[in-house]
């Protein structure tokens, strides 16, 4: 700004030494050469005034800019608060946690001091033990939906490093990137607003599981009263104490674990609140990132479909090896008629498989279920002999994830054909089945394509 005024002095002092020059020329001034130089002058002198003003207007905008950065500071400020706040939330309830384990000698020596009880009473025991295995089983599968949660929060962490980084190289921008900034700034806090409802959520969850905690800690001594009037005989109730003992130490472990990711997930979120908030003076749409999801969704096209046929594969629990041997299993509704396979020349005229197809059932299969009325939750995903070989989970399986309208859905990797049951740990199951591409399974036990991978 200082060169523009020097400019301009020097400029002015050009006119005033032409007009000088102008009136002394000998023999007076040339009226046409007078009045040539006096219209340049004009235009000189209106041409250092527009640059006046456009220096005028660049001030304006530098001091819009600063009250915009002075304002996303102050909203920082507000976020940092917001986590200091939470923190302390975590505090209170470690806090809570040590005061119940510190009860937990107590009960057991009153348990020691009561022991004797009635086969009556060890029956109820034993049914209410059951009902405690249910309702961990519960837990787990709100921990593998806690986990997928912060596994989705961590990608949404990178995307916003991302555009962090593609913020600093933007910086410099020209004024129609500046208009264009604005709109992406209010973006940007549309999208701390929903970090911050999910932070909230986050924390009214880990409430929700302290408050579970507290009931099972009253189920565990309700437990240990009815452990009370067990067995007549010493050896039976030691029995008994030992197992509610195991039973106790399993769930204040699963407790404790539940207590760290919580506090993982809550420092997560905190972090990517500071990230978002840092790179708010220009942020970048999200459509890099969706169109990236996009991408990757498009490379994992289903194969064409094929008849499923059942299979004899190991015993499972609960489940008959052939329909002759034993009565109809609960589910067994949604077993697939066991066919022929076509022969080889039939398969190749009636229904050509692509080979990009079968290259994309080797990166694993999607398999999706509809969860009867009468099933428990979760629903599990059992499998064993897959192609490639790989280690299958132990029975039940692992638990599949809910989706809308009654639907399960689970994930194989690494497998182009695999062996599987679908069942609920609570009786109910279907046939074996074998399957070498993804696809549904519907209520009227029929497979079918997968509309939701043939779209993505």
């Amino acid at each position: 700004m200082s060169g523009m005024y020097l400019a301009n002095y020097w400029f002015d002092a050009w006119l005033k030494m032409m007009s000088a020059y102008v009136e002394q020329m000998p023999g007076g001034p040339d009226a046409t050469a007078a009045s040539q130089l006096s219209a340049g002058l004009a235009d000189a002198r209106l041409a250092l005034e527009e640059g006046e003003r456009t220096l005028a207007a660049e001030r304006d905008a530098h001091a819009q800019a600063q009250a915009r950065a002075e304002q996303f500071q102050a909203e920082v400020e507000q976020l940092r608060g917001a986590l200091l706040r939470a923190e302390t939330e975590h505090t209170t309830a470690k806090a809570e946690l040590t005061r119940l384990e510190a009860e937990v000698p107590r009960l057991r020596a009153e348990a020691e001091r009561e022991r004797a009880a009635s086969a009556e009473k060890l029956a109820t025991a034993a049914r209410g033990a059951t009902q405690a295995e249910q309702r961990l089983a519960t837990e787990q599968r709100q921990r593998a939906t806690a986990e997928a949660q912060a596994k989705q929060l961590q990608e949404k962490q990178a995307a916003a490093e991302a555009q962090a980084r593609r913020l600093q190289d933007e910086h410099a921008a020209t004024e129609a990137r500046r208009k264009q900034a604005e709109a992406e700034a209010a973006a940007a806090r549309d999208e701390a607003t929903r970090l911050q409802a999910e932070l909230t959520g986050a924390a009214a969850q880990a409430k929700r599981l302290q408050d579970e905690r507290a009931a099972l800690d009253v189920r565990i001594k309700g437990l240990q009263d009815e452990r009370a009037a067990a067995d007549t005989t010493r050896s039976a109730a030691v029995a008994a104490a030992a197992r509610l003992e195991a039973e106790l130490a399993e769930l204040r472990t699963q407790a404790e674990r539940e207590r760290k990711a919580h506090a993982e997930r809550i420092g997560e979120l905190s972090q990517q609140l500071a990230d978002a908030a840092a790179v708010r003076p220009e942020p970048v749409p999200l459509t890099t990132s969706l169109q990236g999801e996009s991408t990757e969704k498009a490379e994992r096209k289903p194969a064409k479909s094929k008849k499923a046929r059942t299979t004899q594969g190991p015993a499972a629990a609960r489940e008959p090896a052939t329909a002759d041997e034993a009565p109809e299993a609960p589910g067994a509704r949604f077993a697939v008629d066991a066919a022929e396979p076509p022969a080889a020349d039939e398969t190749r005229e009636a229904s050509p498989r692509p080979v990009e197809a079968a290259a994309d059932a080797a990166d694993g299969l999607t398999v999706r279920f509809r969860r009867p009325g009468d099933w428990a939750e979760p629903v599990y995903l059992h499998y064993w002999d897959s192609e490639p070989p790989i280690d299958g989970p132990a029975w039940p399986g692992q638990a599949m994830v809910p989706e809308a309208d009654g639907w399960w859905v689970g994930r194989i990797d690494g497998v182009r054909s695999v062996n599987l049951v679908f069942n609920d740990n609570a009786g109910n199951q279907t046939a074996n089945l074998q399957r070498d591409h993804s696809g549904r399974l519907g209520a009227d036990g029929k497979w079918q394509e997968d509309s939701t991978d043939a779209a993505s």
